[in-house]
């Protein structure tokens, strides 16, 4: 059953890109996820994967089937 459309939400998952900083490799891009609700930011997961394409391919995922932020620190570790 479809909501009515002033009842849907919508739950958005990007990838944002951060620097990273271990004493033995230096300075290095990271890539992590921030889900948005309605435009908000509202769960952000830094450094997913030092993989864009790895962590593109979760977010096209989670947009996909809306994944709950609340869920997803646990999906993450569960795949990761």
């Amino acid at each position: 059953m479809l909501r009515p459309k002033a009842l849907q939400t919508s739950i958005q998952y990007a990838v944002v890109m951060t620097k990273g900083h271990n004493p033995d490799v230096g300075t290095y891009d990271t890539y992590g996820l921030i889900a948005m609700f309605n435009g908000k930011p509202v769960r952000f997961a830094p450094d997913v994967s030092v993989n864009r394409r790895k962590v593109e391919t979760l977010a096209i995922k989670f947009n996909r089937i809306q994944l709950s932020p609340v869920h997803l620190l646990d999906v993450l570790e569960d795949l990761l």
